[in-house]
């Protein structure tokens, strides 16, 4: 009975993982998709791919909770708040942007939004990159890419929020790689599965 509940549990953890490397990719559509309608006044339907985009980065977050809280529940909590504050800004700075009717103080707004959104959501992530190492869920050059891309994402909306949006953009590539690269390894392969327990431990 406990060898089926721990294959059932496997599975779930697989295939969540998979459907969360297909939001990683889909979220790069639904964004840009967003702004470029939003930016040429086709608010109705921009408003509709930000808010797709809010209800995927969110959803990233709840499977991702699922997966990392059988090692690390702090981790787990820490990451899911993160993308809940990312989804949450991106998709009130898309509202407001409609409801300004596109305006330029509008795309203001949203730009402010979801640099705060970014910042706060690679910050969460840097905690997920180490639990990817410490807990070996992932080969440890993509634990180690995670904490460069997101420490870059980081550096990178910081950069553009004082005004350094020409270095910002030399720096942004590797957050974006890795996302792209995690993306496609999450669909292909998943991650490995916990360690089980030893039985030293559960005395």
């Amino acid at each position: 009975m406990n060898e089926m509940s721990n294959c059932e549990r496997i599975m779930t953890d697989r295939q969540a993982a998979r459907v969360s490397g297909a939001l990683f990719l889909l979220a790069f559509v639904l964004y840009g998709g967003g702004v470029f309608a939003m930016v040429s006044e086709r608010l109705v339907l921009g408003l509709t791919l930000l808010l797709l985009n809010s209800a995927a980065v969110i959803s990233i977050g709840l499977l991702f909770r699922g997966i990392i809280r059988r090692d690390d529940r702090v981790t787990a909590n820490i990451y899911l708040v993160g993308r809940l504050f990312d989804g949450g800004l991106l998709g009130a700075g898309g509202v407001f942007w409609a409801l300004s009717g596109g305006s330029d103080a509008g795309a203001d707004v949203n730009l402010a939004l979801y640099h705060a959104g970014m910042i706060g959501f690679g910050i969460a992530s840097l905690f997920m990159g180490l639990w990817l190492i410490r807990h070996e869920r992932a080969p440890v050059w993509l634990g180690v890419f995670c904490l460069i891309g997101y420490a870059c994402l980081v550096v990178t909306m910081i950069l553009e929020t004082v005004g350094m949006g020409d270095l910002a953009r030399f720096v942004i590539a590797p957050a974006a790689l890795f996302e792209l690269v995690f993306g496609i390894w999450l669909i292909a392969f998943g991650l490995r599965t916990a360690p089980a327990p030893q039985a030293g431990a559960l005395d």
